[in-house]
């Protein structure tokens, strides 16, 4: 049989659409937009590496933009029967202005306040309520505001410390935010700040009650102070009414926050407010901690290709933007450091399983998800074992790259020693000798992390190669010249190997 139109035996079928993020999971949208954040930044990092004339400056801004244009741009992920996206494993840049990894960053504090929480109701009484504050300084022009920063910083130090407030609160943190000022080349930076505080605080007739104007004051002679001090012109005129602008907030329950003043059907009655305690912490602490935290993220208005940004970055270089006080520092930094560990990443995602709702863990669904061409995350199907492989791996890699920086400084470390005794200078070589072994201690601990991740029996098993005990054992003057470079070799072959071995599968 003859067909004179060839082109009806060509069978018209479209191309499969590929599985997009957007799609399948409900904050699909939301993760491609802050990865399209990021790439508007490595552009504007690039940007100014073509304009920089010093050559070293240039190189360290391409290579910053590098690392932001790489962030997240492969993601190993769930998503749950509710259609959400939980991430497993992604390379991330830890730019200070990536948004991100702020976004990140502000979910591990959040953690870590989750697991103080316990200690907290313990060791304080389940009464404290909170005060939620916001602090603010004369709007300075931006080649002023790393000094500003400092003088606010101080000078909130001084403000929790007053008599008055000394005894009744317990802890909290604060938050740094830094906004475009109303004036060009002005800024507008400002604390948020969350304080657990006594009870006895509250009653409006007591000895420690502080209303919003008597919070303004002290915060205005606190900022006087911190000024005279930095040398840096302070002048109550600025301000309305002599005072510095503050807002400070009692912290209402959720409900309270929803049906305060409505009436109640049961009742009839207005319902009253209702305050928040550190025992109420225990569900929906959230809530109360993401009064602080979410401001620690840039908006877009921040973020722009201008003189402004520039100098902005190079201003809050070196400042620490969150920061904890009080029993809230003591118990954060008592905190383990995290250890990876392949049960936790399951156990999260079991805790994510509904079983009233007859949701099940087999029913999770696991994909790697690709940014392409067109700004969105593509996906394809993988098993939750892939995923934890290509975690596991990213965890070793980074141990490994630590690892090395501190065999490259005791190397320093070690010929600084070896030079400083040809000279006899033993003022060098005792320093040299001290800065070390504070280097081999943090070795120690590193090496611990390769150790429990399995890394050094897989060296010993693939590579025949054990690490010598003088890479993580304190030193002290009685080795000879020529053990000590007989060290430096060693740490030489322990980076080779360790060098080699990146991204190496075991």
């Amino acid at each position: 049989m003859l067909y004179n139109d060839n082109k009806a035996l060509i069978a018209k079928v479209k191309p499969a659409r590929a599985l997009r993020l957007a799609d399948n999971a409900k904050n699909g949208k939301r993760l491609n937009e802050r990865k399209s954040a990021s790439l508007k930044l490595a552009k504007i990092y690039y940007s100014w590496a073509e304009k920089e004339e010093n050559e070293n400056i240039a190189q360290m801004l391409k290579k910053r933009a590098g690392r932001v244009f790489g962030c997240c741009n492969n993601r190993d992920i769930c998503v749950d029967e509710e259609r959400y996206c939980v991430n497993l494993n992604s390379f991330r840049c830890r730019d200070r202005n990536c948004e991100e990894c702020a976004r990140v960053r502000a979910f591990v504090y959040q953690q870590k306040i989750r697991t103080i929480i316990p200690e907290l109701i313990e060791q304080t009484d389940k009464t404290d309520g909170f005060i939620f504050g916001t602090l603010t300084i004369k709007n300075p022009h931006i080649t002023q505001l790393k000094i500003t920063l400092e003088i606010m910083s101080r000078a909130f130090t001084r403000l929790i410390a007053r008599k008055k407030l000394k005894s009744v609160i317990r802890g909290g943190f604060r938050c740094f935010e830094v906004t475009r000022g109303n004036i060009e080349d002005h800024c507008h930076p400002h604390i948020h700040f969350l304080i657990q505080i006594a009870r006895s605080y509250f009653n409006t007739k007591g000895a420690f009650f502080m209303s919003e104007s008597e919070w303004a004051e002290e915060w205005t002679k606190c900022l006087e102070k911190e000024c005279e001090r930095a040398g840096v012109e302070f002048n109550r005129a600025d301000y309305p009414n002599g005072r510095a602008f503050i807002k400070i907030l009692r912290i209402q329950t959720p409900h309270s926050l929803k049906r305060a003043g409505e009436i109640d059907e049961k009742t009839g009655k207005k319902i009253k407010k209702t305050y928040t305690t550190i025992f109420d912490l225990k569900d929906g602490g959230d809530n109360v901690v993401n009064y602080v935290l979410k401001y620690s993220t840039k908006s877009d208005s921040v973020i722009k290709n201008d003189a402004w940004f520039r100098e902005f970055d190079k201003q809050i270089k070196g400042i620490r933007a969150i920061s904890f006080f009080g029993i809230y520092k003591t118990l954060v930094g008592e905190i383990e450091t995290f250890e990876y560990e392949e049960e936790k990443v399951i156990k999260r995602l079991e805790e994510r399983i509904n079983e009233d709702m007859g949701e099940k863990f087999e029913n999770l669904k696991f994909y790697t998800a690709q940014w392409c061409d067109d700004h969105k995350y593509v996906l394809s199907e993988q098993t939750l074992q892939e995923a934890l492989n290509r975690k596991r791996l990213n965890i070793v890699n980074s141990i490994k790259r630590t690892l090395k920086i501190q065999i490259e400084n005791q190397n320093i470390s070690l010929n600084l020693i070896i030079n400083s005794m040809k000279n006899k200078d033993y003022m060098i070589t005792n320093d040299a000798i001290i800065e070390l072994n504070k280097i081999k201690a943090r070795t120690r601990a590193t090496f611990g992390r390769l150790e429990k991740a399995g890394e050094v029996k897989n060296l010993k098993d693939v590579y025949d190669y054990e690490f010598n005990k003088e890479l993580i054992n304190d030193f002290d003057l009685l080795f000879t010249e020529s053990e000590i470079e007989q060290m430096i070799q060693q740490n030489k072959k322990a980076f080779e190997i360790l060098d080699a071995t990146l991204d190496c599968p075991f």
